[in-house]
């Protein structure tokens, strides 16, 4: 015997309900932009903790989160470097420089996250500061540049 119309959509309300609680719950977990010390620390303290326990960037926003902020500034940063009305000139040539940040070349994303997540709670004062301000300041960025 099959359901009703009346029947199915009450199911389809009711899955739709429960979707939905589940997607605001995430989203109230995690911001939707990191633009604070404190949201990139929040956001690299979690992707520590997700990554240990095997989470990848595609089932947790944390991670993502984390990454997709670190990512893009050392990619804006290669590109200044390599744009020539943008390139810095700099005395230090280490080839584990970008720009003016010192990032490791062989670490995972998960040790990129503990450097911020280590500086965070190193200088706490960075937290109110924007996020840029605590990711140049857990990669050493050089002064000037």
């Amino acid at each position: 015997m099959g359901h009703s119309k009346r029947d199915q959509h009450g199911i389809a309300g009711v899955i739709f309900t429960v979707v939905t609680f589940f997607m605001l719950l995430e989203t109230a977990a995690a911001k939707p932009r990191v633009e604070s010390g404190q949201d990139l620390y929040n956001a690299c303290q979690q992707a520590v903790r997700d990554f240990e326990v095997g989470k990848t960037p595609q089932n947790s926003v944390a991670i993502y989160h984390c990454n997709h902020f670190l990512s893009g500034l050392f990619r804006s940063h290669q590109v200044m470097t390599r744009n020539r009305l943008t390139a810095k000139q700099h005395s230090n040539e280490d080839t584990d420089r970008v720009q003016c940040l010192k990032v490791p070349q062989a670490a995972s994303f998960k040790q990129l996250a503990q450097k911020v997540v280590n500086q965070a709670e190193w200088e706490p004062a960075l937290l109110d500061a924007p996020a840029t301000e605590l990711a140049f300041s857990a990669f050493d960025a050089l002064n000037p540049c």
